[in-house]
């Protein structure tokens, strides 16, 4: 089984268990309550999944600690996401709340300052289209660019984005196709791997440029997962005493946001309903 199916099929079972719950629940004991209960369940799982719910820690890092990665999608974001999850920062993967849109999804994103406090650090495609803004809002913060070789990157994108067109141009509510036509184009789910491959190449030039010209280029560090770095330089460029001695996460997408981070947005609220 693949590691893409394996997170799948997880949440397929908890929907046919949550669904058989309720059915059940009525059926049986003609208590409404318990299918309302697991239907509230059900719910609120694919609210977590799907990123409708998001639940911050309570307290967080101050500011100066802050974390964004701004390399776009396939390039290592999510293995980075757990990362810095398991050395205790707030973590969030591509959170669709980071971004406001005041000209109705016709103009550039801007920052939405609340759900920029919420976490440590922030991964994937919203932290990279609004970087020169996080930047200037968080004046101490670290940037982390994640890169890989363009073609092999641009073969990814389309491979990937090829297979779930259907499901992120028409996802409703959470504005997907807004989000990869401002990142990629709006030609975003038929462009070739050469195609993609200088729009990446050309996101690499920005962001350098970017903070080559304000004289900032020990807040950004480049990082290849993909291609064996991890731990030292990560651990280098945070100021970490010591570099983990376990090895660096390498995780799938669907796992990240069928499976961990649900988990990690739950143990959130416990942690607030608990006042930690």
């Amino acid at each position: 089984m693949t590691t893409t199916a394996r997170p799948l099929l997880h949440a397929m079972a908890l929907v046919a268990a949550t669904l058989l719950g309720g059915w059940l629940g009525l059926s049986l004991f003609s208590t409404l309550w318990i299918g309302a209960a697991l239907l509230a369940i059900l719910l609120s799982y694919v609210g977590l999944v799907t990123g409708l719910i998001v639940i911050p820690r309570r307290t967080n890092r101050g500011s100066s600690e802050k974390v964004f990665c701004i390399g776009f999608s396939r390039t290592g974001t999510t293995s980075l996401s757990v990362a810095l999850h398991e050395l205790g920062y707030s973590t969030y993967h591509m959170c669709f709340k980071l971004l406001r849109w005041p000209d109705g999804y016709r103009a550039s994103p801007r920052v939405s300052r609340f759900w920029a406090d919420a976490f440590d650090a922030q991964t994937d495609t919203t932290a990279a289209l609004t970087y020169q803004e996080l930047a200037t809002l968080y004046p101490q913060a670290q940037f982390i660019l994640t890169t890989r070789d363009p073609l092999q990157w641009g073969a990814s994108m389309a491979s990937f984005y090829g297979r779930y067109a259907l499901t992120f141009r028409y996802a409703p509510l959470l504005h997907t196709d807004a989000i990869l036509s401002a990142a990629y184009g709006p030609d975003w789910d038929t462009k070739t791997p050469e195609e993609y491959a200088r729009v990446y190449e050309q996101h690499l030039g920005d962001v350098r440029a970017f903070f080559t010209e304000r004289g900032e280029q020990e807040r950004l560090l480049e990082l290849s997962i993909v291609n064996g770095e991890g731990w030292q330089k990560l651990a280098g460029h945070l100021g970490l005493a010591k570099v983990p001695d376990w090895d660096f996460p390498h995780v799938d997408v669907f796992d990240l946001s069928w499976n961990k981070q649900p988990w990690w947005q739950i143990q959130n609220l416990f942690g607030r309903l608990v006042g930690r």
